[in-house]
């Protein structure tokens, strides 16, 4: 039953559309969770980087393309990829903790920026990938000018290694160097079996094939690394020439050969050139290989910018008689007089959620029409900080005593702990305030805690630098 309900929500047509520079490379495939067939294969170069959008709905128009689902890329170059040593495995837990375990090895403020991750494997290190939330929206404009919307946006590299895992991953045991040739740089994915071993992206240099060969050497210094047992190129800059793949092989002493994943999906156009093969095996990935990813995929819709389940943008005929029906009821009801308060009142309430977002968390950058879903994401990330210790509660004295003390602060908006030690009863914490009446009434909230059998404010004084008031208490515990 249940595979039967996955077959009914899973569309029937999806394109894979990648932007490179100012080409437009678009494969559309139908049934591309059972047996895939390449409907169109599509490649067009825009005049200019502000036509991309502008060309994308031009040829959307002219090859009367109307697919259930579009899924995107961005250049791996322009994201921050990680190997982390994660001490857990278990991907719903990781949703929630793989942004702060991103942060120490980013450049940008971690909160303005988008991550996610491959899916782990056990006893490795998970890759995880952040985008800045800037480059994300540029591209859903870019989008949004071609009348479109992407339902998942992964990075060009992860595209082929999971269209490789799901063309290839049961033929090889050995390891195998995908070569991504772009037309300003080059990427090496080494994949063994499913895994991930290895990615690296580099600008052209004047040898090609010796920074592959060079790149090669690197993956052997890893710990446990086995030796790459073929090359496979892909890619616009020069993949499909034979003499490319001659050097490469020359060059580090591996067979190297062009990858014509397009082979492996029925199509009514015959055979593919080997330019196409090569320029088009990254929608390809798009269109086939996220949505037979498994246990997951890797997407950077998230956030403010997530959309809802593609189950309930499917639109089916039920959807459209009910929307006619509403149709009517709302003309009846003098809709359009009711749309102009509606509009004033979300006008106002969108502003003073605005100001409210600014005043609670001074360094967001407020992205306009996405006020809700960043008060949500930041509301979500502070109370994170704390989620500790629901794991840990229930486990003697000290826990208890703990589980108090953020009890009560977690009524105070704004106050913040800077230190708390615990010796024996006698616990020590200090912080920062808004006011000194805060602190009195934190105070007040302590001493009328059973818990405790003594509280002692033994400082307080305000700090000009942040125009916080900085206390110190000593706490006697009841429980110890």
């Amino acid at each position: 039953m249940r595979g039967i309900f996955q077959d009914f929500f899973a569309p029937k047509t999806v394109i894979g559309l990648q932007i490179e520079g100012l080409d437009i490379h678009i494969v559309q495939v139908s049934n591309p969770t059972g047996r895939p067939t390449v409907e169109r294969a599509i490649c067009r170069r825009a005049d200019s980087a502000g036509r991309i959008g502008v060309t994308l709905r031009t040829v959307l128009s002219e090859e009367k393309l109307n697919p259930e689902m579009i899924i995107t890329c961005l250049p791996a170059s322009k994201a921050v990829i990680r190997e982390i040593d994660v001490p857990l495995h278990d991907i719903k837990k990781l949703e929630k903790i793989i942004k702060y375990q991103m942060e120490p090895h980013v450049p940008h403020a971690i909160e303005e920026m988008v991550v996610d991750f491959l899916p782990p494997q056990p006893g490795n290190p998970v890759w995880a990938v952040g985008m800045e939330k800037q480059t994300l929206s540029g591209h859903f404009e870019t989008l949004s000018t071609a009348g479109i919307e992407a339902v998942k946006t992964t990075l060009d590299d992860t595209a082929l290694y999971f269209l490789y895992v799901h063309i290839h991953n049961s033929d090889q045991s050995q390891p195998v160097a995908i070569v991504n040739l772009k037309e300003t740089e080059t990427a090496v994915l080494i994949v063994q079996g499913e895994r991930l071993c290895f990615l690296r992206n580099m600008q052209h240099g004047t040898d090609i094939a010796a920074s592959i060969a060079e790149t090669l050497k690197l993956y052997r210094l890893k710990d446990g690394a086995e030796p790459v047992e073929n090359i496979l190129l892909t890619g616009p800059a020069g993949a499909a020439a034979p003499e490319t793949a001659a050097e490469i092989e020359t060059a580090t002493g591996v067979p190297a050969a062009l990858w014509k994943p397009l082979n492996t999906a029925k199509n009514g156009f015959g055979e593919f050139t080997d330019d196409l093969q090569a320029r088009l095996s990254v929608p390809l990935g798009l269109a086939i290989g996220l949505l037979n990813a498994s246990p997951r995929g890797l997407d950077l819709r998230k956030e403010e910018f997530s959309l809802d389940d593609f189950t309930a943008v499917k639109r089916p005929a039920a959807y459209a008689a009910s929307a006619l029906v509403l149709l009517v009821a709302m003309i009846t009801f003098n809709v359009y007089h009711s749309l102009g308060a509606s509009e004033k009142r979300y006008r106002a309430l969108n502003a003073g959620l605005q100001k409210l977002l600014v005043e609670t968390f001074p360094d967001v950058r407020v992205i306009k029409g996405r006020e809700l879903a960043q008060m949500e994401q930041y509301i979500t990330a502070e109370k994170s900080r704390f989620g500790w210790l629901s794991d840990i509660t229930g486990s003697g004295a000290v826990l208890d005593t703990l589980l108090v003390i953020t009890n009560t602060i977690a009524g105070f908006r704004d106050v913040k702990v800077d230190n708390l030690s615990m010796e024996g009863s006698r616990i020590l914490f200090n912080g920062r305030a808004g006011s000194f009446k805060t602190v009195d009434s934190l105070k007040n909230r302590f001493e009328h805690l059973e818990f405790f059998k003594n509280v002692k404010l033994v400082g307080a004084k305000m700090d000009n630098n942040d125009r916080m008031v900085r206390f110190d208490f000593i706490i006697q515990s009841s429980s110890r």
